[in-house]
């Protein structure tokens, strides 16, 4: 009786292993992975965020042929854009098939747009803050003091921004909280790892975040000439915006298009998948230790 009394415990502690393996597995399997997306030459780009080095990209037509300039998702995963199509317009995008749905035209235009958690919608344009009525297009600038803003995104409800200060050696670059009711603002750190170098020049031209609270920042960047040329692209990656200090200092999407407009991050759905062989065999791994468990506790009894 001893030994089938330790044979149930084994195979409860074998169930328990087993189902926690398993379980493990399963919650690995559907972990979401976050999604770029950004827009020029009339597609919409769709950037692995998740990859070491240049960021791999893949590509969907749109319906206009014109310049989109900022993109940012609402909550319920609506894709707005400002894009050019005769006048700048703002719109919605499918992002599964790149279809354009243009609200009204928006003035002034801008570069990056930021979607709270309340569904009102941000705009940078100018270098100052607008609200925007997602039903006409119609603007509203909040009057906050000498902003010089460039980007904007939201994080767990709160607005941040980045903030253009000149200085004898080029720019520097404050990462800011933004109360768009109350019209103020406050800086969190400065971003630094922009290069102003004789012609060459790198600027911060929209962001978001991911899940984890890292900071994608696209960093247009000009050079070979003191004329200033259209810019190419790349992101700059703060893991703790707050320090300030990015990791991979440039990222690009590496053929794609000389300049990508905007970014808004999302979660790719996760894809359901049956416990691969590597799950079953944690499983099966608890279940050997259980059974040996048994054995040496039923000798032990005997």
């Amino acid at each position: 009786m001893r030994c089938i009394h330790w044979s149930q415990g084994s195979i409860r502690t074998f169930g328990i292993l087993f189902w926690m393996a398993v379980s493990l597995g399963w919650v690995a399997s559907l972990e979401a992975q976050p999604i770029g997306f950004a827009h020029s030459s009339s597609r919409l780009y769709e950037l692995s965020l998740t990859e070491v080095g240049d960021l791999p990209w893949s590509a969907t037509p749109t319906s206009t042929g014109g310049y989109t300039f900022a993109v940012a998702f609402a909550a319920d995963d609506v894709l707005y854009a400002i894009a050019r199509s005769g006048v700048d317009e703002l719109a919605t995008i499918d992002s599964s098939t790149g279809v354009f749905d243009f609200i009204g035209p928006i003035t002034p235009s801008g570069n990056d747009l930021a979607v709270g958690d309340d569904g009102r919608l941000w705009m940078i344009g100018g270098g100052s803050l607008y609200g925007v009525d997602t039903n006409d297009a119609s603007t509203l600038e909040v009057p906050l003091v000498d902003p010089n803003l460039s980007a904007i995104a939201f994080h767990q409800g709160t607005l941040y921004g980045i903030r253009s200060v000149s200085d004898p050696e080029g720019w520097t670059f404050d990462f800011v909280s933004i109360d768009p009711d109350l019209a103020t603002y406050s800086v969190v750190s400065e971003l630094t790892g922009y290069r102003f170098e004789d012609c060459y020049a790198e600027f911060p031209w929209a962001m978001d975040f991911d899940r984890h609270g890292g900071l994608w920042v696209v960093v247009a960047e000009y050079n070979a000439t003191c004329i200033l040329p259209s810019p190419s692209t790349g992101y700059f990656y703060y893991e703790d915006p707050s320090v300030g200090i990015p990791g991979p200092k440039r990222r690009r999407a590496e053929g794609a298009p000389i300049f990508l407009a905007g970014l808004a991050i999302r979660d790719r759905a996760p894809v359901v998948e049956v416990p691969t062989l590597k799950v079953w065999g944690l499983g099966i791994l608890g279940c050997l230790l259980a059974l040996g468990s048994w054995r040496r506790l039923s000798i032990a009894r005997h």
